[in-house]
């Protein structure tokens, strides 16, 4: 009896066919391809741009005010017309009291020349005891030249009207009778004192002088267009203009004659209302 063999089963062979790599291709997965010549981008899509990161610009703070060089707001403290005057309106501007609080407050003290009645107690509650003590050192300085100037002052005028009596007849007629404007411009004139003061009163005791109903003060200085032996002629000045050549005359030691022509030139800018 012949025994069946039973062929062995044989698994046919795939072949794997490997495909040559061309280096130069871009590759399908999107990524670029590398060869001798470099990197070269797919043709249908552009390489990617990058935008740069711009940081927001910083916040520049504006430069800080400069301070006032007199120390304080004139527009809110106004102006005593002295540097002692204006650092006591300076120290109470940063003090932080109210311009109505510190006029209640040294107003009458100040403009009495009375330092004692400054109401410290007052002051100390609004502003402190060490700002208290500053402000009022201040105060009495101020009080203390202002006082020193008005005397001095005031001996000038006496001396330029004659004396004391002299000049207190005529202010109260002055008064009742030379208009408010023309007082307007003696007034800061004999305040500053000098040749503008002298000037100032001669005017004053001229025009007491020559109404009929007054007796006759006599001034120590002579007023100046009673020299004059004719009227000159005159160009209309405005008041800041009769202020300053007037000035300038007196600085220069001018004539008689030269003073009355400044003052008809002030005559004649009065009447054309400047």
């Amino acid at each position: 009896m012949t025994e069946e063999v039973t062929p062995p089963v044989v698994e046919p062979v795939v072949e794997t066919v490997v495909e040559p790599v061309d280096l130069d291709a871009n590759p399908p997965d999107g990524t670029v391809g590398k060869s001798h010549e470099g990197f070269q981008a797919k043709a249908d899509e552009p390489a990617a741009v990058v935008e740069p990161v711009v940081e927001p610009a910083a916040e520049v703070a504006p430069p800080p005010a400069e301070p006032k060089e007199d120390g304080h707001d004139a527009a809110v403290w106004g102006d005593t017309g002295t540097e002692s005057g204006n650092s006591v309106l300076g120290m109470l501007q940063e003090s932080g009291i109210s311009p109505a609080d510190a006029k209640a407050i040294l107003f009458d003290g100040i403009n009495s020349g009375d330092p004692s009645q400054i109401d410290m107690e007052a002051l100390t509650a609004k502003v402190g005891k060490n700002a208290a003590n500053i402000i009022m050192t201040g105060a009495k300085n101020f009080i203390a030249e202002k006082t020193a100037h008005n005397a001095t002052a005031i001996t000038a005028v006496h001396e330029a009207a004659g004396s004391k009596e002299n000049w207190d007849t005529a202010v109260t007629w002055a008064r009742a009778n030379i208009p408010e404007a023309d007082l307007a411009e003696y007034r800061p004139m004999i305040d500053k004192g000098g040749a503008a003061s002298r000037f100032a009163v001669a005017e004053i005791m001229a025009k007491y002088n020559a109404d009929e109903s007054n007796s006759t003060l006599a001034p120590s200085t002579p007023r100046a267009e009673g020299t004059s032996t004719s009227a000159p002629a005159s160009t209309a000045i405005t008041r800041a203009e009769y202020v300053k050549q007037l000035e300038l005359a007196h600085k220069r030691r001018a004539s008689p004659k030269e003073l009355a022509v400044i003052q008809a030139n002030r005559n004649a800018g009065r009447k054309q209302g400047i």
